[in-house]
């Protein structure tokens, strides 16, 4: 089978990375979409991503493989008031220092792309049933050469 995109491949290798560091060893990564409470109360989740496929010149079977990968962090803390939104949004930002650092430590990805970054970010804070919550909702831009 000829491959037409790093996409699985990236979820995959970026999955595995964030799992294996020690400071997320309490955090859940998802390569889709997980509704609550099956992700737990700290979670990164991978939930889609969109192409822009450049072809190589006329007669070239080089293709630029560029993507944006769509995800949000979200942390749920038990109680109410500001010590727990601030709480919440302390962990997330904190959670999302670690992916930040993982790709910065390997924009590579295991090989997978030749490179991987944040492209933005933006924070929710929010008020849910079992406490209150803090989302980063983050894009992240991806970049790679393939050959058929």
């Amino acid at each position: 089978m000829a491959t037409t995109t790093t996409i699985p491949a990236f979820l995959d290798a970026l999955r595995e990375q964030l799992i294996a560091r020690p400071g997320l060893i309490d955090v859940n990564a998802w390569t889709a979409e997980m509704p609550e409470p099956d992700c737990g109360p700290k979670n990164i989740q991978f939930i889609s991503a969109e192409a822009d496929v450049e072809w190589g010149a006329l007669g070239s079977c080089r293709r630029n493989d560029s993507y944006t990968v769509h995800g949000f962090i979200r942390v749920v803390i038990p109680g109410a008031g500001e010590e727990t939104i601030k709480e919440a949004r302390d962990e997330a930002f904190r959670i999302y220092a670690e992916l930040d650092a993982q790709l910065m430590g390997d924009k590579r990805v295991n090989g997978t792309v030749q490179s991987a970054r944040v492209k933005s970010l933006s924070m929710d804070a929010l008020a849910t049933t079992d406490g209150r919550a803090c989302a980063i909702v983050f894009q992240l831009e991806v970049k790679t050469q393939l050959t058929t």
